[in-house]
């Protein structure tokens, strides 16, 4: 990762949220729009690209349930995901895998899609793991969610993080912000990450310093 930005390292070794995580069945996930939101937000919509390397249907076998029957099919995916640098890719490559089951008269052919479609983003969740905490690495330990929520436990309060940048805003105009964009925008942030406590810690820090 010699070639990535100092800003896009900061962003990376930011804690993964909680409220990014998800639980089904006692297994702690994030979901695939979020890791292509994440990889927008860190490498810019044209900073990354995905290529599927190969697709293989693992098989598909007839499945019963009460008195419904229908069909379950695998597949597994290939991909590559290249982070797009000024003196290259950065490529990493892992394997995906889904699932699909369903009871309808055309199940042996609409398991296909759902399969595939999965494998594909598994793929793609098993890549980006590999850039850090922001895409769930910290979740295949054996704190899992847990740990996640512990750390952003020992975030300070957003309430705190406003108040400690209202008084720098405050002190830099000579009067109170009016508006919350005046906040965000002579502080240098975004204004969506006036929600995001790490960040505003990150500006706060800095002015410190």
């Amino acid at each position: 990762m010699a070639d990535f930005t100092d800003e896009q390292l900061r962003l990376l070794a930011e804690p993964l949220h909680p409220d990014n995580v998800r639980t089904r069945q006692r297994m702690s996930y994030i979901e695939g729009h979020y890791v292509r939101d994440t990889l927008n937000r860190i490498f810019g919509r044209d900073g990354w690209s995905t290529k599927i390397e190969e697709m293989n249907w693992r098989g598909t076998v007839d499945v019963a349930k009460s008195e419904k029957t229908g069909s379950a099919t695998a597949y597994t995916c290939i991909m590559s995901l290249r982070i797009h640098t000024p003196t290259g890719d950065h490529v990493i490559q892992d394997v995906g895998y889904g699932n699909s089951t369903m009871y309808t008269v055309t199940a042996a052919l609409d398991t296909h899609e759902l399969a595939a479609k999965e494998a594909e983003t598994d793929a793609l969740k098993r890549c980006a793991v590999n850039l850090g905490d922001q895409f769930g690495l910290s979740l295949y330990g054996d704190g899992g969610r847990e740990d996640i929520e512990h750390r952003a436990r020992e975030l300070p309060s957003l309430a705190q993080l406003k108040e400690e940048l209202t008084e720098m805003v405050t002190a830099s105009l000579g009067r109170e912000p009016t508006s919350r964009y005046e906040v965000s925008d002579r502080s240098g942030i975004r204004t969506r990450d006036l929600n995001d406590r790490a960040a505003l810690q990150r500006v706060l820090d800095r002015v410190d310093t």
